[in-house]
């Protein structure tokens, strides 16, 4: 995502890219060492399941807090809000990231 776009000067929103006001700056991090470990081809990263851990299990395990998330993250996607605030630092894609290393 970074470089398409840095090559075509597409601006992510930062609901998108988990960046910015109210993201947890480990989410930039771990969507960094993501891409890397793609990049490698998917090898064994402890260290990357530890972060995955941390990062997806302290929403994946709350119902309430998944739904409450993905109904704003879904109202922001509709411009129905115009502010990335809305989300509360809710990341739809580092979630769903997160739980795809722990598989």
């Amino acid at each position: 995502q970074g470089d398409l776009a840095l090559k075509h000067s597409i601006r992510v929103p930062c609901f998108l890219a988990c960046e910015g006001p109210g993201f947890d700056p480990q989410w930039r991090i771990f969507r960094n060492r993501l891409v890397d470990y793609v990049r490698q081809g998917f090898p064994p990263d402890e260290e990357l399941f530890l972060a995955a851990s941390h990062l997806g299990g302290r929403i994946s395990q709350n119902d309430t807090a998944l739904i409450i998330g993905r109904s704003r993250w879904m109202s922001r996607l509709r411009h129905e809000f115009t502010i990335d605030d809305h989300v509360a630092g809710f990341c739809l894609y580092g979630i769903a990231a997160a739980l795809f290393v722990r598989a």
